[in-house]
């Protein structure tokens, strides 16, 4: 996991809302809301992971 992807899922998750607010049929919308989601969480996921290895680097 990097820096590289952390971006690259938020990038992701924001393409999503911006695509959930172009939406005109609300099924489409949920289905870009949903995949938003599903990059936020990989984005938060990153970011622990990152966390973590930073703090594992300060202890040594």
């Amino acid at each position: 996991m990097s820096e590289a992807d952390f971006a690259r899922y938020l990038q992701q998750a924001e393409t999503c809302f911006n695509e959930a607010q172009k939406a005109t049929r609300e099924v489409d919308k949920e289905a870009w809301l949903e995949l938003a989601e599903d990059w936020m969480i990989m984005a938060t996921k990153a970011q622990r992971t990152l966390a973590a290895r930073r703090k594992r680097q300060d202890q040594d």
